[in-house]
């Protein structure tokens, strides 16, 4: 649907934007008899012409124009549920990968427009031991997992953070405009939301813990989003190694 007809339907509603085309029928259809009557010679009756204009397109146009604008309105929602497809991850109804990347680059370009100098912050976080989740537990609880998980994400990061499952139990985040010590402060209620996570399982109750990496930048562009996403997944893995359920700050060199 085009922008035009979109910003139509939700200026006028369905009902406006009926009578706008009916009255527009009426007044094209007046125009057109008067123009082709004096063309064509033919005798004018203004009053029968525009009687039998008006009951015609009285009748005919709003029917027609109902079921039009019903099928613009059929194809706006298709088209909404497509995109919004195309950008949600199925399962967690966070962002998926892809759309990660387009609307975090959207978002370090918005925060350069209006002038905002402080760093962001590019999260990458997973869940420890997911294998050993599905392994023991069965994969529909692993999916559990995650989708908890996604949950507790998306209660703590708001608009305009961008949340993401990047594929696996592997999610991302990111920050614009913040300190050092306020995404030190948010990856600690993280762990310990996430500590705090219990679902009920056929063995028992099932507890789990996540590990983050977090890198800290300036600037914008795709080329300084893919180095903080590497220096941020090499920073995860630093803190796997170390034992798991925490996490570390690196700065990403300019």
């Amino acid at each position: 649907m085009t922008p035009i007809i979109r910003h139509l339907l939700r200026s006028l509603g369905r009902i406006g934007l009926v009578l706008a085309l009916t009255l527009s029928a009426i007044l094209i259809s007046i125009f057109l008899d008067i123009t082709f009557s004096k063309l064509l010679g033919f005798t004018l009756d203004v009053k029968r012409d525009v009687i039998m204009i008006l009951i015609i397109a009285g009748l005919t146009t709003p029917i027609l124009s109902w079921y039009l604008v019903g099928l613009f309105l059929h194809v706006d929602v298709m088209e909404q549920k497509m995109r919004h497809h195309a950008s949600i991850d199925s399962l967690t109804s966070v962002y998926n990968r892809g759309y990660f990347y387009k609307k975090g680059l959207l978002a370090l370009a918005s925060k350069a427009s209006v002038k905002e100098t402080g760093s962001s912050a590019f999260f990458v976080l997973d869940l420890d031991g997911f294998k050993q989740i599905n392994d023991e537990y069965g994969h529909l609880c692993g999916d559990r997992a995650l989708v908890s998980f996604a949950q507790a994400l998306r209660s703590i990061f708001h608009s305009p953070s961008v949340v993401a499952r990047l594929g696996g139990d592997e999610f991302s985040v990111l920050l614009c405009n913040v300190t050092k010590e306020e995404v030190a402060s948010i990856a600690q209620g993280i762990l310990e939301r996430v500590r705090n996570i219990i679902l009920a399982t056929e063995q028992g109750e099932l507890n789990f813990t996540a590990s983050i990496g977090i890198a800290m930048f300036q600037g914008q562009g795709e080329q300084v989003f893919e180095r903080a996403f590497q220096t941020a997944d090499k920073t995860l893995y630093e803190v796997k190694r170390a034992g798991r359920d925490g996490y570390k700050i690196q700065a990403v060199c300019q």
